[in-house]
């Protein structure tokens, strides 16, 4: 079952970037067209969304040991650090994982304002990784989240 959940999160996320990416495509070129037209074309990433593959948490609870899949973002910074910071998500996609593994987790840390908490934990698990000025955030990807932007969506397929 477990098993069936991580392979269900990889294809939907894999699938749902192959469906978007013509629409993406035509729309980054109507958008330079008409940003080079005006003279203010944005430079670098800054705000761009970097998704992450995802983790297999595992949390305890009276039963025993249980795992839950995790989607996560890292937001870009804009300035100096972004390219480096999309060349660092391996080492800290590596750190988080290490993180997770030994945050000994409960259920309820995947909800609610311990949701939150766990995001923020990340953050800074994230910047002893790397150092500031290389992301803003960390966002915990949930059933409800939007769709990632066509900048964002090439990022992560190749900040990898």
């Amino acid at each position: 079952m477990l098993v069936v959940t991580l392979a269900a999160v990889v294809l939907l996320s894999g699938s749902a970037m192959a469906e978007n990416k013509k629409a993406c495509d035509n729309q980054q070129a109507g958008a330079q067209g008409e940003q080079a037209k005006n003279g203010n074309a944005p430079i670098g990433y800054g705000g761009a969304k970097v998704q992450m593959m995802p983790f297999m948490v595992p949390y305890r609870d009276d039963a025993g040991v249980h795992y839950q899949p995790l989607a996560i973002r890292l937001v870009l910074d804009a300035g100096p650090n972004e390219r480096p910071a999309c060349f660092g998500v391996p080492y800290v996609h590596d750190r988080l994982l290490a993180y997770l593994y030994r945050a000994n987790l409960t259920a309820d840390d995947f909800v609610g304002e311990r949701r939150d908490m766990l995001a923020k934990n990340l953050f800074d698990a994230a910047v002893d990784m790397v150092g500031k000025g290389f992301y803003t955030g960390v966002e915990i990807v949930g059933p409800d989240s939007a769709a990632l932007d066509c900048k964002s969506a090439t990022l992560t397929s190749q900040c990898k």
